[in-house]
């Protein structure tokens, strides 16, 4: 037999296969615990040797979600410190959806945050890995995907209901990334083996057969339509550095927008300005003209904020309908520096 080692609970893991019949065989033992990891993303930093385990320890932090404006000012912080991953304004700005999750096993459930009132809501009742949520463009449901399926289905589910409705079902891993504001399309990534991460149209009316938006070599991920429908901004690291882009619903030549890294684009709701975060965290905002024909401005930062996310993960940071402030899911100090640890021998343990 040979040794697999594969993360479980945030731990490097250590188990025998058997080569002929594939299956693992006799206990699992931890050789790194606290492992930096990505579940919804199948990712996990570390790498062996036969004698020798490189790891980057998680830096996962509870999180504030804090309203800030333009300036950088903390307008106010909005319920307490938690383990969240992702953040969506509603089309009024008046709530928020959010998954909070076990940084541990990265599980939890999806919530929904009054603004106005303060106050939270359990939104999905089964703990499990949730994607980003996303709101339907009337604000009365929320667009996710789950591991109540095996292959991340989409579901969609009225705000007041108990359960989600399957809406599309494929064997492929699925996450939402923005639902247009007609009503008609739904935009979706899925992990692709031959070609990584891909965007997908899927007709909310007929949500039998997705229409391909963008599939090549490289990864395409957090894509977001444009508020009048026309583009689509997006994240692609065709450079070999993540950035931002903007290409039409139908095709055409794509723009870039970012200049020296970026992800997560975000729109101001009247369309006219788009912004996203670099890898320092920094906000940045560019003007945008769609109509008659598309144009990008220069990119200008905002503030810096305490945010740390992966380049391939979602941005957590939500736009207020106005741009004059944001929604900003931050850790009360940003680590600048993530150590490597070593773990010489680490057969030594295996059993």
């Amino acid at each position: 037999p040979s040794n697999l080692l594969y993360v479980d609970d945030g731990n490097v893991v250590v188990q025998r296969l058997n080569l002929k019949t594939l299956a693992l065989e006799g206990d699992r033992t931890v050789v790194a615990a606290g492992v930096d990891y990505n579940k919804p993303f199948d990712y996990a930093a570390f790498s062996a040797t036969e004698d020798v385990l490189l790891f980057q320890p998680s830096h996962l932090r509870p999180t504030q979600l804090t309203q800030i404006d333009r300036a950088g000012k903390t307008l106010r912080a909005l319920g307490d410190p938690s383990f969240r991953r992702y953040v969506s304004l509603s089309p009024d700005g008046k709530r928020a959806a959010e998954f909070r999750m076990d940084p541990r096993t990265q599980e939890g459930d999806l919530f929904l945050l009054d603004l106005e009132r303060g106050g939270d809501l359990r939104l999905t009742s089964e703990s499990g890995l949730y994607s980003r949520p996303v709101w339907s463009p009337d604000g009365q449901s929320i667009l996710y995907s789950s591991s109540a399926s095996s292959s991340m289905d989409l579901f969609v589910q009225p705000l007041g209901s108990a359960d989600g409705k399957l809406l599309f079902s494929s064997s492929r891993f699925k996450i939402p990334c923005d639902w247009s504001r007609d009503g008609q399309w739904i935009l979706f990534q899925d992990a692709n083996a031959a070609t990584g991460w891909d965007l997908w149209l899927l007709h909310a009316g007929h949500p039998e057969a997705p229409v391909p938006f963008l599939h090549t070599k490289y990864l395409e991920v957090d894509a977001v339509f444009s508020p009048d429908g026309r583009s689509v901004a997006y994240d692609s690291n065709e450079t070999g550095e993540i950035e931002v882009y903007l290409r039409s619903r139908d095709g055409g030549v794509e723009t870039r927008v970012s200049t020296h890294g970026g992800a997560g684009a975000r729109w101001r709701a009247d369309g006219r300005e788009l912004f996203y975060m670099t890898r320092d965290g920094t906000l940045m905002a560019t003007d945008v003209e769609t109509k008659p024909s598309l144009r990008v401005g220069t990119p200008h930062p905002l503030f810096r904020t305490t945010c740390e996310f992966s380049p391939i993960d979602f941005a957590p940071y939500a736009v207020a309908p106005d741009g004059q402030s944001f929604f900003v899911s931050q850790q009360e100090k940003r680590d600048e520096v993530h150590p490597m640890n070593v773990v010489t021998n680490w057969r030594a343990n295996t059993k």
